[in-house]
């Protein structure tokens, strides 16, 4: 026991290295301290590299990966277990190299030490995408949850379990006559909030089904076991001919929440990619930014080219581009649309407020914008005039996509 204790201290304060034998170590015993720089010195030969590399970093990177699933083990280094008879007090083990390193685009600080591959297994194992436009949770949903969803809602509040009437016969009439054949003869139109029973009213070929859904079942929410297995059945059923897709209307409150089997945002129809390391790698073609391949940068309108100087207003040609006769045109219109879009043109531009500058850039009106008039230049770029005014307004920026962190934009909503 006293030794088990002696252990525990030694393991807190030292990493305890015993009968190290990796190369041309020879049973060496060392105490490393732990939370404190240690220098480790020698004359060529005499086993530094083995001790420090081969020995204590092998193992606790070993260790390290040994403790995951065999799913993220493939994304990590794995390394043989040292000749070695004991290490004590080892944490995780991150290990820069002596190496010259060459210049990389694709490599960084992260990269090279390899501080990288951990954070991408962190963000994919705990990680919790959002949906970028409604900031609900995204997942992949299924009966089980979806009970528990529900579950506050009061007793005795009337649910409807609908599935998406998904058009997939020649004619709506054939669809209608699809459902019917399980039993189903209502349908229910959310942006009407009205029910439908098929049997009474015809359907317009014409119409958007875009939110119209077919009614699974109608049940009182209940507590009892018989209650919750009908709605169980009902949202299984649900999911199976809706294509992975359904809701729950609750009657009494007005309440709808859409579930999605698929990972993705069933309200928005937001799709994201499943957690994986690879997710958050921009050197992976599955995590690298579309516009940018991962490299942060593209050759794209500069700013600071279109506007050279930002003390200058509007009126006194703070826009380069527009200072030109032949271009003259678009400050006109910009000028001529500034009262109704209140942009001030006689205030200097880095004084402006983001609404003013966005209107600049976006354009609003008759006028077409600064993104508006560039893209006007890329299109007719079979000119000769055009591809020199482009070229003078371009360089190599922060891509716009990613804001230059190389990643897709579904792993920055993680």
């Amino acid at each position: 026991m006293a030794k088990d204790k002696k252990s525990e201290i030694v393991g807190q304060k030292y990493i305890a290295v015993r009968g190290a034998k990796q190369h041309n170590l020879k049973n060496v015993d060392v105490d490393i301290p732990r939370n404190k720089l240690t220098v480790i010195t020698g004359v060529s030969g005499s086993g530094k590299s083995s001790l420090a590399f081969d020995t204590v970093y092998a193992e606790g990177q070993r260790r390290f990966v040994e403790s995951l699933s065999s799913y993220v083990r493939q994304f990590l280094e794995r390394m043989q277990k040292p000749n070695v008879e004991s290490i004590d007090g080892l944490p995780p083990a991150v290990a820069i190299g002596q190496n010259t390193l060459q210049k990389n685009p694709r490599s960084t600080v992260g990269t090279n030490t390899e501080i990288y591959d951990y954070l991408r297994v962190l963000f994919a194992r705990i990680g919790t995408p959002i949906c970028p436009s409604c900031k609900r949770e995204i997942k992949s949903d299924n009966p089980a949850n979806v009970i528990k969803m529900i579950s506050d809602f009061d007793v005795d509040d009337k649910l409807l379990v609908l599935f998406p009437f998904v058009r997939a016969k020649d004619s709506v009439d054939e669809d209608i006559d699809y459902y019917k054949s399980f039993g189903y003869f209502r349908i229910y139109v959310a942006e009407k909030d009205e029910i439908i029973n098929l049997d009474e009213k015809k359907i317009n070929p014409k119409s958007s089904f875009k939110n119209v859904y077919v009614i699974a079942d109608r049940i009182k929410m209940a507590n009892d076991e018989e209650s919750i297995t009908r709605i169980y059945d009902s949202i299984e059923q649900a999911f199976n001919l809706g294509a992975g897709k359904m809701a729950v209307k609750n009657q009494t409150s007005g309440k709808i929440i859409k579930f999605s089997k698929s990972f993705e945002c069933a309200d928005c129809d937001y799709e994201f990619d499943e957690l994986t390391p690879r997710l958050f790698s921009f050197n992976n073609p599955q995590g690298a930014c579309p516009s940018c391949q991962g490299f942060g940068r593209t050759l794209d309108i500069d700013e600071d080219l279109v506007i050279p100087n930002k003390k200058k207003s509007i009126i006194d040609d703070a826009i380069a581009p527009f200072s030109t006769e032949v271009m003259s045109k678009f400050k006109r219109i910009m000028i001529k649309e500034s009262a109704k879009f209140k942009l001030r043109i006689d205030v200097p531009y880095n004084e402006l407020s983001d609404d003013e500058t966005k209107f600049i850039w976006d354009g609003g009106g008759e006028y077409i914008g600064l993104n508006g008039f560039f893209a006007m230049l890329e299109e007719g770029s079979y000119k000769v005039n055009y591809r020199v005014m482009l070229s003078y307004y371009r360089s190599v920026v922060n891509c716009r996509k990613c804001k230059g962190s190389r990643i897709r934009s579904s792993a920055q909503q993680v």
